[in-house]
């Protein structure tokens, strides 16, 4: 009886890992950054933000970097840093996370996060343009304009074919400071590389801008981001802004979001991808 009840319990114990097991999720946050230098003298930092919706507790876990470039160079690697990190949510509660102890003493810091997480858990992020002073006390929540980046499941990121980044902005034919900025953004959560080819997309389509196509390759593990400027002409005239789209082609599965940034007022617009039909 008494062996019967520890197979029994050994059982059982199994059978719970692997819920545990199935109950996770990885999320990749496609961008994330730690006193990135923007226009004028204002920085970019990142705040994470894990919320738990259901009726039981929820973990977190850093799983993996997806380094963009680091000041000094390759700080992530460079040091014994805690990781991989780990937090827990109370049902129906939320925590928060701003960058900076992850860092190992860099200055500057870009790339992409991904963490496993409860099922039902959920990440999102705010990257916020704020004082370079509002960094050196840690720990205070961040203010100012700022740019909201959900975190998303692994399996729900865009998978091989085309994608429309749409509603972006640029401003050709300027006759003084630009009024805003488009980058695009690539975070690749996996072991293989990814072929991309940008290019403009219906209205916007124009044979005769030599920009377009564009064609990266992102590395496995890796985050990249470019920036989209508008063509150049010999226009007399002083132009305004305009609105385009981009349809940009993928061979495998990535994370794309394209930034748009008000230049007057340092404040971000994030844009998802649309799986074109």
């Amino acid at each position: 009886m008494h062996r019967f009840f520890i197979i029994v319990l050994a059982a059982l114990a199994l059978m719970s890992a692997f819920v545990d097991a199935q109950d996770t999720q990885l999320v990749v946050v496609p961008a994330v950054a730690y006193g990135l230098p923007g226009f004028g003298n204002n920085l970019w930092t990142s705040e994470i933000y894990f919320s738990n919706p259901t009726s039981a507790p929820g973990t977190y876990r850093m799983a993996d970097i997806l380094p963009g470039y680091t000041v000094p160079p390759d700080a992530w690697n460079s040091c014994l840093w805690t990781g991989p990190w780990e937090g827990h949510v109370a049902p129906q509660s939320s925590k928060w996370y701003s960058m900076g102890s992850d860092l190992c003493f860099a200055t500057e810091a870009v790339g992409a996060y991904v963490f496993e997480v409860t099922q039902g858990l959920v990440v999102s992020s705010r990257m916020v343009n704020h004082d370079p002073k509002a960094i050196e006390s840690c720990c205070p929540m961040l203010t100012g304009f700022g740019s909201e980046l959900p975190g998303i499941p692994i399996d729900q990121v865009p998978q091989a074919g085309a994608h429309l980044l749409p509603s972006l902005v640029w401003h050709p034919d300027r006759c003084g400071a630009r009024t805003f900025d488009t980058y695009v953004g690539f975070a690749n959560p996996f072991e293989v590389e990814v072929n991309v080819v940008i290019d403009l997309a219906g209205d916007s389509a124009d044979p005769g801008n030599s920009g377009f196509p564009r064609h990266l390759t992102i590395p496995p593990f890796s985050w990249q981001q470019i920036s989209i400027d508008p063509p150049k002409s010999d226009a007399a005239t002083c132009g305004s802004s305009e609105m385009f789209d981009l349809r940009v082609e993928i061979d495998g599965p990535l994370a794309i979001y394209a930034s748009i940034v008000d230049r007057d007022r340092q404040d971000g617009r994030i844009v998802l991808p649309l799986a074109i039909e």
